[in-house]
């Protein structure tokens, strides 16, 4: 009954909270980390924010709740670590799952003297018509993802922004992925006025934490 209802009404943020909890309350963990990456997607596209605070905490839950499940022998652990696709490409995950691999990754860094980068990317075109953007935006996702490679990762932060977390040892490797994703880039969109800005900063982790 309430999925029936986000149908009708797919931008009330209490139906789909309320049709997430009802997947935890059934133990389909799985689907509601696909729906809440799904509907995150949806709303930076169409209204230009993320979710709310407390899907933020309704995610915490399903992640410690996705924890408790009975336990697996190794062979189904085995077989689903390497279900996943290995294509050569970068990794997309939503924002906050891409919060903690940051922190993970950067943790490992320091122990294994590696140096990853942040790339903002901002995409636009001459009117600034984010509508015209949006059509095209997953299309632009997947030629990002095959500029990377498949330890790198990236993230959506807005309607019109892309976040890549990528192992480079200098800025200047960083640039080299930037020029690779700008060549592709106004490769296909030739024929449009779209535009891609960047920004570059050596990832760290907040040391007064």
């Amino acid at each position: 009954m309430n999925y029936q209802a986000v149908l009708i009404e797919p931008f009330n943020e209490g139906l789909h909270y309320y049709y997430m909890k009802g997947l935890v309350a059934t133990r389909n963990y799985r689907e509601a980390l696909k729906y809440y990456g799904e509907l995150n997607d949806i709303f930076l596209s169409e209204l230009g924010t993320g979710l709310s605070k407390r899907f933020k905490q309704l995610y915490d839950i399903i992640i410690a709740d996705h924890a408790k499940e009975e336990s697996k022998d190794m062979e189904t652990i085995m077989k689903e670590l390497s279900s996943r696709d290995q294509q050569n490409q970068g990794f997309f995950c939503s924002y906050e799952i891409f919060k903690y691999f940051y922190e993970l990754l950067l943790k490992m860094s320091i122990r294994n003297e590696q140096n990853y980068y942040l790339i903002m990317l901002q995409f636009s075109d001459g009117t600034l018509d984010y509508e015209k953007i949006g059509l095209d935006f997953d299309r632009v996702k997947r030629l990002v993802s095959s500029c990377l490679r498949s330890n790198d990762l990236f993230t959506r932060t807005s309607e019109t922004q892309l976040l890549l977390l990528v192992d480079c040892q200098t800025e200047e490797n960083a640039h080299l992925v930037i020029q690779r994703i700008s060549n592709k880039f106004y490769s296909i969109f030739r024929k449009k006025n779209y535009r891609m800005n960047y920004s570059v900063h050596k990832a760290e982790l907040d040391r007064n934490r």
